[in-house]
């Protein structure tokens, strides 16, 4: 268990966070990486990673450089960004992603997904950025 103060740090490294048990609807600008550890509805934009928690639940649009979906979390909605993680136990479901690179672990649950992966896509990181008002550096494109 993390003491209060491992818990404040693990928060400043991130741009913006949403603590367990919070549920936001709205749009969301982040201009570094963002933690989402509750239920979010509407739309993200990220120039950096968005990373979907254990108790994270996203609905909606996301544009990102990276997003990672850790055991526990849920996507659902839409998805364009340079490289998709689903680690084992995420969960992607009735989602469109579009990647430039994808890693799908053991135990990652991608039902209904459709997946667009491809080099040239690397749309992510400049769709947030065109939001943004400093522009995003944009991420290695790899096909997996």
């Amino acid at each position: 268990m993390a003491r209060k103060g491992d818990k404040h740090q693990m928060q400043d490294a991130y741009s913006g966070f949403v603590g367990s048990g919070v549920n936001l609807t709205g749009k969301l600008r982040a201009p570094g990486p963002f933690q989402l550890n509750g239920a979010f509805h509407g739309e993200i934009r990220c120039e950096d990673v968005v990373s979907i928690g254990e108790e994270g639940v996203f609905e909606g649009e996301m544009t990102a450089r990276k997003v990672i979906v850790k055991q526990g979390g849920r996507v659902i909605g839409n998805v364009d960004a340079d490289e998709v993680h689903v680690l084992s136990g995420g969960i992607v479901a009735g989602v469109t992603v579009r990647a430039a690179r994808l890693l799908l672990e053991p135990d990652g649950n991608a039902e209904g997904a459709r997946f667009h992966v491809g080099v040239n896509h690397g749309n992510g990181a400049k769709s947030a950025a065109r939001t943004a008002s400093n522009p995003a550096k944009p991420g290695p494109a790899a096909a997996v």
